[in-house]
């Protein structure tokens, strides 16, 4: 392989020092430190543990608090603020 082969490989990789967060990858990965928390995991065994929609992150895990017929109280995992949600779509 010539120089400019490699070259040109190079330019169209990702760049690994933050441009993720440019190109919306961020949006696509799941913290890992939520998958290997035996009590999450049991809440997920449980059907208890959700993804809850996000105006910054996208989908947040939550945990189901309350059901109450259509909607549900549920705590988000990493900040456990607490919020109201529909379990059905009413778009």
């Amino acid at each position: 392989m010539n120089g400019k082969g490699a070259a040109a490989k190079a330019k169209s990789r990702p760049q690994e020092n933050g441009s993720d967060k440019d190109n919306g990858l961020q949006y696509l990965m799941v913290k890992k430190a939520a998958l290997h928390d035996p009590v999450l995991q049991a809440d997920w065994a449980k059907k208890n543990l959700i993804w809850v929609p996000h105006e910054k992150e996208g989908f947040v895990a939550g945990s189901i608090i309350k059901e109450d017929g259509e909607r549900a109280t549920v705590e988000i995992v990493e900040t456990g603020t607490r919020m109201e949600i529909w379990l059905t779509s009413h778009a």
